[in-house]
């Protein structure tokens, strides 16, 4: 007995399956680094590392709590190709410059370096 098999339908099917794991993949990434950014962060007050912030479409600089790791689930990385983690302090690149004896080696490279260890 023969089945057919719809090719045309299992390509969508197998077309947005990847399109889900690629999606999943990207902000698994993105959220890691960012975790990773803020775990670099060095802590004197606590207001560098408040002030990181992760979204999609552009970056925001503004001065407030940023986000943790664990509060940015509604991050929506469909369809954009970038996503921005920034920080509006002032004094920040002085921070990623290695001006704290805390990160010495700055805060972002040692992040992506760290996350891509991880994932090999």
């Amino acid at each position: 007995m023969s089945k057919d098999i719809n090719f045309s339908n299992l390509g969508k099917v197998l077309s947005v399956a990847i399109e889900t794991e690629s999606e999943e993949q990207y902000k698994a990434f993105a959220l890691d680094v960012f975790g990773e950014v803020l775990k670099n962060t060095p802590v004197d007050t606590g207001r560098a590392r408040a002030n990181w912030h992760i979204q999609t479409h552009r970056p925001d600089y503004s001065l407030d709590q940023g986000q943790t790791a664990n509060e940015v689930s509604y991050l929506n990385a469909k369809n954009t190709p970038d996503i921005y983690i920034s920080n509006g302090l002032s004094y920040i690149e002085a921070l990623e410059d290695g001006y704290s004896k805390q990160a010495p080696n700055g805060i972002i490279n040692p992040a992506l370096a760290a996350v891509r260890s991880r994932r090999g």
